[in-house]
């Protein structure tokens, strides 16, 4: 995944935001209660919205809870079915704890205050409200909780995971710059001067400080390489 990550990134990076966002929801299904898998995950899989704000409340009620709240910006909400938001639940106690809820995007309301900015238009994201939306306690998922999966991968905590993912966007965007940059000053000369860009020793030092940023990146690849090969084994029981 993080390979592809990298890859579309190169090629288109909001579509790469959207795909990495989109995981979120994938990755919270082993804390969901397999009975509604089937609910969501149904073909055409994807793409889901998420917000990772934690700007909305879940209110306890009989079956599950009512959700209110803003998110002002949710990464693909109008062309998903599913959104994974964020959100603290009132407790009587007066405990306020951080939980997901994964909640269909017809439920919500969507206020596209976003639609001049370019980025968020190639994402089809946009701020989305909550009034009293019913979610059933099974959508609700606590992160921290045993995952319904027992494997290496849901070992790792979610924001670990996470974190791995999302650094495929800016690697994918690097090695698309430094590729770009690189064939545009090969060949340009200034109008002005007439001197040629790759003479230029500031822009030289700026291409080769890039280069040697994404050549250290590329070279953590064999640990990403170990690491999948590592989790293949790791199945419950199997020695290392």
């Amino acid at each position: 995944m993080f390979a592809a990550g990298v890859r579309v990134a190169a090629a288109d990076p909001s579509a790469a935001w959207l795909m990495v966002n989109s995981a979120a929801l994938a990755e919270y299904a082993p804390y969901l209660d397999p009975a509604r898998w089937p609910e969501v995950f149904t073909r055409p899989l994807g793409p889901y919205g998420l917000s990772a704000a934690v700007t909305g409340t879940l209110e306890p009620t009989e079956g599950g809870y009512l959700l209110n709240g803003t998110w002002p910006l949710v990464t693909g909400v109008l062309d998903a079915t599913w959104a994974t938001l964020n959100c603290h639940v009132i407790s009587p106690d007066g405990r306020r704890p951080v939980r997901a809820v994964i909640v269909r995007t017809a439920d919500l309301i969507i206020d596209p205050i976003w639609e001049n900015a370019v980025a968020m238009r190639g994402t089809g994201s946009h701020q989305v409200r909550a009034e009293a939306v019913p979610v059933p306690a099974e959508l609700v998922v606590n992160s921290g909780a045993p995952p319904q999966i027992n494997r290496a991968l849901q070992r790792v905590p979610f924001f670990v995971r996470a974190g791995v993912l999302n650094s495929a966007v800016p690697i994918g965007i690097l090695r698309s710059a430094v590729a770009a940059a690189s064939a545009e000053l090969a060949g340009k000369v200034s109008t002005v001067f007439g001197t040629k860009a790759a003479d230029s020793t500031a822009l030289l030092e700026l291409v080769a400080d890039a280069s040697l940023s994404l050549t250290f990146l590329e070279r953590l690849r064999p640990i990403h390489h170990a690491t999948g090969r590592v989790q293949l084994g790791l199945e419950p029981g199997m020695p290392i």
